[in-house]
């Protein structure tokens, strides 16, 4: 054992291994560097380019009038709309029109609560068999439940 603690001591030289390459990579991850990957390979594809095509200052005069019509148009529509459900007759018919949806919403909702409201249910429920044939379609409703 050498004294390390000596004025003449030397460590002792040993020859050093290959110094790897150093990389900013994984092993074996520059293997795929040809890979496209799905985002990089839409964006190489070749995309075809609408041409809009131009149209001359009489067409679009034309349709910026006919926007601005049927803009009009909508808003008297509403207006007149607006108007009838201000008169009388109009609050009326509004308010039944209300009620109606109402009532249906709660019969409905009472038919659900009690179990009357399923479309397709109680089929088993209502069968009555009397014959082994009856007794055959139960079972095949019940099973299929």
């Amino acid at each position: 054992m050498a004294d390390w603690d000596a004025d003449d001591f030397e460590p002792e030289v040993t020859t050093a291994p290959a110094v790897a390459v150093v990389s900013d990579k994984w092993d074996g991850e520059d293997e795929d560097d040809d890979v496209k990957d799905a985002w990089d390979a839409e964006s190489e594809e070749e995309k075809v380019v609408k041409v809009k095509k131009k149209k001359t200052l009489a067409q679009k005069i034309a349709e910026k009038e006919e926007a601005a019509e049927q803009a009009r148009l909508e808003r008297i529509a509403q207006e007149e709309a607006n108007s009838e459900l201000n008169t009388p007759e109009g609050k009326l018919a509004e308010k039944l029109r209300l009620q109606k949806i109402a009532e249906e919403n709660d019969l409905k909702l009472a038919k659900e609560m009690m179990g009357l409201g399923n479309e397709g249910g109680g089929v088993i429920d209502s069968m009555n068999p009397q014959t082994a044939e009856q007794f055959e379609d139960m079972s095949k409703a019940v099973l299929e439940k």
